[in-house]
């Protein structure tokens, strides 16, 4: 909640939170990013990561998605730039020999609870 505000002062602000998102990660050597889709009217989004170093170290011995940082930084980006609560689950990844890492961008309650795998990422409260 705090990380955006910071660069928003810095003149980075709008659309262009977008490209810092993808060009700092990037640069930080976490792998290639792109959004592949992006609604700020649903708050939602879809996001791709190529060259993960976790995937990559990780593929073979995990059997679940392993991006777990890069999860709740996405979660905390678009939750500033949304300016709403968004959760985000990784749908794919390579290290489950995916041929990407897939992130899944929207507010919490839309997710499907029947799904494993969105159990296995997000708390709910009870």
């Amino acid at each position: 909640k705090n990380f955006m505000p910071k660069f928003n002062g810095m003149g980075i602000g709008d659309k262009k939170e977008l490209d810092f998102l993808k060009y700092f990660f990037t640069a930080s050597g976490f792998g290639l990013v792109e959004i592949i889709d992006f609604d700020e009217e649903s708050k939602r989004a879809i996001v791709v990561l190529n060259n993960s170093p976790f995937a990559a170290e990780l593929k073979g011995k995990v059997d679940f998605a392993v991006d777990t940082l890069l999860r709740g930084v996405f979660a905390g980006i678009f939750s500033a730039i949304l300016k709403e609560d968004v959760d985000c689950v990784e749908v794919e990844c390579t290290a489950l020999n995916d041929n990407v890492c897939k992130f899944i961008v929207k507010p919490k309650k839309e997710f499907d609870l029947e799904k494993n795998i969105v159990r296995e990422q997000l708390v709910f409260d009870d």
